[in-house]
């Protein structure tokens, strides 16, 4: 997962904090405005939604009063809700490919392989 000793600068962590907020916010959105399904996908869909949205929502205020601790426990949650989202096409896409690599960054590993 998250390093907790990671060697980034604090500007780095909020840099790569705002750029996850984004590709989660994108993410979601991504998935979830594509259409309609049918029942098993949508609730595939409803509840990788629900997970990432879990996942990132205390990560603004968090930037905002940067809390390094708290940030880097923020990311590790986004680390783990990336881990577990289902490897079906309808949830796997290039913005989800951007979260894992940002988060590689902070773990030094492949902590979230999706493919």
């Amino acid at each position: 997962m998250v390093n907790k000793e990671v060697s980034i600068s604090d500007e780095q962590l909020k840099r790569i904090g705002l750029d996850l907020l984004n590709f989660g916010l994108v993410y979601i959105r991504s998935i979830s405005g594509a259409g309609h399904f049918p029942k098993r996908e949508q609730a595939i869909v409803n509840d990788v939604c629900y997970r990432m949205s879990d996942a990132l929502h205390n990560l603004p205020e968090h930037l905002i009063y940067f809390n390094r601790l708290l940030i880097l426990d923020e990311l590790e949650k986004l680390a783990l809700t990336v881990s577990r989202i289902p490897k079906t096409n309808i949830v796997q896409n290039p913005t989800l490919q951007l979260i894992v690599e940002k988060i590689k960054l902070l773990s030094g590993d492949s902590c979230c392989n999706t493919q």
